[in-house]
């Protein structure tokens, strides 16, 4: 006589922390507000581009398990921009507007 036991779905709620984009963005911001007197039309055009697509790079970080006081279970994960957002920031703080 074998036993087989039924094996019940588990159901996950998602949630992104999105602190990272935020932070990135505040980055940013600071850099195009403080070199904006000289920033070419060309670097100007990337950074819409790169803000226009429908998905942007985008990277998921650490996802951390949680459960709820109510039993549900979760995944909490970190999302930010990746290193196409990166090289842009990199040629903003560096003043290499011509990238």
């Amino acid at each position: 006589m074998s036993c087989q036991l039924k094996k019940q779905p588990i159901t996950y709620s998602l949630a992104i922390n999105k602190s990272a984009i935020e932070s990135q963005l505040a980055e940013v911001s600071a850099l195009l507000k403080s070199a904006e007197p000289v920033l070419s039309e060309h670097f100007s055009r990337l950074f819409r581009r790169y803000f226009s697509e429908p998905l942007p790079d985008l990277v998921i970080g650490q996802c951390v398990p949680t459960t709820g006081t109510d039993g549900t279970n979760g995944l909490v994960c970190t999302l930010r921009f990746g290193s196409h957002f990166e090289g842009l920031v990199a040629a903003l703080r560096a003043g290499n507007f011509d990238v």
